[in-house]
This record gives C-alpha cells, sequence and structure tokens, in this order.
C-alpha cells in the first residue's frame, strides 16, 4: 500500500529495546502456555485424585479429613501469611513466577505480557493488562535514554546506576 512502513523500518525505528521485547515477550508466550498445559494436567491429576478418594471413601476403606486438607492448603499457599487466600496471593506467586523465568532472557520487560497471553483466558487478560501498565515507563524511559542525549546526559547524572545498566543492556542505538 505505500502507507504502512516496511518491517525493516518498523525494526529499525524500534531500537534495540523493541527488538529484545519481542524476544522477551515470544519467549514469554512460550512458557505462557507450557504453564496453561501443565497447569491444566495438573488440574486433571487432581481431579481424578480426588475423585478416586473420595470413591475410597464413600466405600468405607479410607476417611479423609477434607477441613483439614482445606486449612492445610490454605496455609501452605497463603504468600503473605493473613491466613486468606487473596488475589494478591496469586499475584505474589506470580511475580516470583515471572522474576524466575525471565531472569537474564534479553527483552525480559515483554516476557510478563507474553506470559500472560500464553496463559490465556480471563486470568490472562488479567495479568496481560497488569504487565503492560507495569511495561509503559520502562518502555519510555529506555526509548529516550536510546534518542535523547539530553535525556541520557540527565539520567547519567542523577541516576548513574541506571544508565549504566541501560548501557550494559545496549539501550544505546
Amino acid at each position: 500500500l505505500g502507507i504502512l512502513p516496511s518491517t525493516e523500518e518498523v525494526l529499525q525505528n524500534a531500537g534495540p529495546f523493541g527488538c529484545q521485547i519481542g524476544m522477551g515477550s515470544v519467549a514469554g508466550f512460550a512458557a505462557g502456555v507450557a504453564v496453561r498445559t501443565a497447569s491444566t494436567l495438573g488440574l486433571a491429576l487432581a481431579g481424578g485424585a480426588f475423585i478416586a478418594l473420595q470413591g475410597l471413601q464413600y466405600k468405607g476403606y479410607i476417611q479423609v479429613d477434607w477441613r483439614r486438607v482445606e486449612r492445610e492448603m490454605s496455609a501452605m499457599l497463603d504468600s503473605d501469611g493473613d491466613g486468606v487466600l487473596t488475589a494478591k496471593d496469586v499475584g505474589a506467586y506470580w511475580q516470583r513466577a515471572t522474576d524466575v523465568l525471565s531472569f537474564g532472557v534479553p527483552g525480559s520487560a515483554g516476557f510478563s505480557l507474553g506470559m500472560a497471553y500464553g496463559v490465556g483466558g480471563t486470568m490472562g487478560k488479567v495479568l496481560a493488562g497488569t504487565a503492560a501498565a507495569a511495561l509503559v515507563p520502562t518502555l519510555a524511559t529506555s526509548h529516550f535514554y536510546d534518542r535523547s542525549d539530553t535525556f541520557r546526559g540527565a539520567v547519567d547524572q542523577s541516576l548513574p546506576a541506571l544508565g549504566e545498566q541501560l548501557r550494559q543492556l545496549g539501550m544505546i542505538g
């Protein structure tokens, strides 16, 4: 059409951070699909175990204290120790998982967003929205650091550690 830029133009203007976000996002999406698949398998196995235990309990072979199981599982999964399983606990586990899985991955800023989309469903959309909101300041900072000598000078002067990290990541085009 001539109106839309070519792939080469997009990649040239995206700078090194745009390319890294692409890799982090793709790696995150792949990890999210793996997490979704493993979760589905894990839930199927847990459901099968529950059915088997209930069947054995119904026939009188075993006795299961489901209240105790619930208490112990809740205590184990309650990451903030407040005694209640909440979205905050899920967020803490999500943050730990993305920290571990994105460690050392180029463009790890896009990893969380890609992983959330890979997980899919409503939870994936909520997590993707959260990751996108957290990603905007990082994108803006790296873009301006790459493109503006004035901004780069101000960052290097007032936040030398941040400037060093951006240089190590190759954020200068």
